[in-house]
């Protein structure tokens, strides 16, 4: 089946890899901007970047909590729990039963909490769903590039924070589901 990038996600796995390798076999992988194809017959070598994701290597991450009388508190840390420089971070707060995300991204990865309520993510990698639950601060979630998600709020002002390895960039959105298929 065709990935969003226009390569099999099956051939991708054996593409050029470059260094850098997220949780679960996640792979960053480099492609000619032209043919999309792994090996690029162009003079000038222009790459871009693929993921080689499936739902199967994604998993809930328990963050370090810590307790004591006057409250709690959660900690994400780069290096431990997010494998990227942390470049954008914002917060999603909608009512009972509003669906958020519905898209994908080419380069950018997200790693997710709920902060308050909780909040059932949806990844499909175009071949198969797999459905998480946010319900607690002290886990989260990485959706890499090439990963459709969307994000069901399951209580009233539930609230999601995301934290992202690249800046906003409306190009790397992919918004329509039969194109990312």
């Amino acid at each position: 089946k065709a990935g969003s990038f226009g390569m099999t996600r099956t051939s991708a796995l054996n593409g050029r890899l470059n260094d850098r390798i997220y949780p679960s076999g996640i792979r960053r992988i480099q492609c000619c901007a032209t043919s999309g194809r792994q090996i690029c017959p162009h003079a000038d070598q222009r790459w871009f970047e693929m993921w080689s994701v499936s739902v199967d290597g994604l998993a809930l991450k328990a963050l370090y909590r810590h307790s004591d009388p006057k409250g709690e508190l959660s900690v994400v840390e780069v290096g431990t729990h997010v494998s990227f420089e942390i470049m954008r971070s914002f917060t999603v707060r909608a009512p009972l039963g509003v669906v958020r995300g519905q898209h994908a991204h080419r380069q950018c990865a997200q790693f997710m909490t709920c902060q308050a309520g909780a909040v059932e993510v949806t990844c499909d990698d175009g071949m198969k769903q797999k459905n998480f639950l946010l319900d607690r601060f002290d886990i989260g979630l990485l959706v890499p590039p090439g990963i459709w998600a969307s994000e069901r709020f399951l209580n009233a002002q539930s609230v999601l924070h995301v934290l992202c390895d690249r800046l906003f960039d409306e190009n790397d959105y992919i918004r329509n589901h039969a194109e990312f298929l």
